[in-house]
């Protein structure tokens, strides 16, 4: 499952629950028709709060492919590196180059 962004995630919830107490709020005003109000906006919450966790995991899910995308990108780079320098006769050269690599990770 793909993580969501905690901060982001948090302040869009608690926008959510501002919004549904105001709405709640309001609601009270209306003496005979508040309990139809608050009970639709009981049953609205929830399914607007599953499509904001939706949408945050589908972003989140893209910013991953994107980051898997540049490291599988990365990896077939220094894979063509290596390979050269095998070719050309230089496996010292390739193996200082792989040193270098996993000096960096």
């Amino acid at each position: 499952m793909v993580p969501l962004p905690y901060e982001r995630m948090r302040l869009i919830l608690l926008l959510q629950a501002l919004l549904f107490a105001g709405c709640i709020s309001i609601c009270s005003l209306f003496k005979g028709y508040s309990h139809p109000l608050i009970a639709a906006l009981g049953l609205l919450f929830p399914l607007i709060l599953a499509l904001t966790v939706l949408f945050l995991r589908v972003e989140a899910g893209e910013a991953m492919d994107d980051a898997l995308e540049e490291k599988h990108h990365a990896l077939l780079n220094d894979l063509q590196v290596i390979y050269g320098l095998l070719q050309l006769g230089k496996a010292d050269r390739a193996l200082e180059y792989v040193d270098g690599i996993l000096g960096d990770g």
